[in-house]
């Protein structure tokens, strides 16, 4: 084995051991759909995204009142806003009949799912099994069962909104 196998060997086993150290996946990420805005809320229900925020602007519908950076960043809170509210709605419905009777519900699920220019839900997979089923479906049944409750503001545009979104149970604990 010459000096550069040696190289190359050593490189790719100091990547495995970060990955696995600081728990990075280098799995390619799932295919999007063209033209549609990509969001994964944060814990407090912001948009959290490493992408450029600003790749946002061209795709929301403008706003006849504002002009310049103010507008752009009053964009920016009204979809923050209404994403808060959604994730708020989905929380408040995160308990029904398929969770009735548990003691305990500990996990968390994630589903990804698709926002229309009617604020309905589409599209609805599973990112990440709670390893419950009863909590998985009742997870589904709280999105299903929020779509349409929150309209969607007309400054959003009439792209589809992909939402990515972590739904924490703790019941029992």
């Amino acid at each position: 084995m010459s000096a550069t196998h040696r190289w190359i060997v050593c490189l790719i086993f100091s990547l495995v051991i970060h990955g696995q150290v600081l728990g990075h996946h280098f799995a390619p990420s799932p295919a999007r759909e063209q033209g549609t805005i990509h969001v994964t809320l944060d814990n407090k229900g912001y948009a959290a995204t490493s992408e450029n925020t600003f790749a946002l602007r061209p795709t929301l519908a403008p706003l006849t009142e504002e002009k310049g950076d103010a507008g752009a960043d009053q964009k920016k809170q009204i979809l923050n806003s209404y994403l808060k509210q959604v994730k708020k709605e989905i929380h408040r419905n995160k308990f029904s009949s398929v969770t009735k009777g548990r003691k305990t519900m500990i996990g968390n699920v994630k589903y990804r799912f698709s926002i229309d220019q009617t604020g309905g839900f589409t599209a609805i997979r599973l990112v990440q099994s709670s390893g419950d089923p009863a909590m998985d479906t009742a997870a589904k049944q709280a999105i299903n069962v929020s779509s349409h409750r929150i309209k969607r503001p007309q400054s959003t545009g009439t792209t589809p909104i992909t939402l990515e979104i972590t739904i924490k149970y703790q019941y029992g604990l």
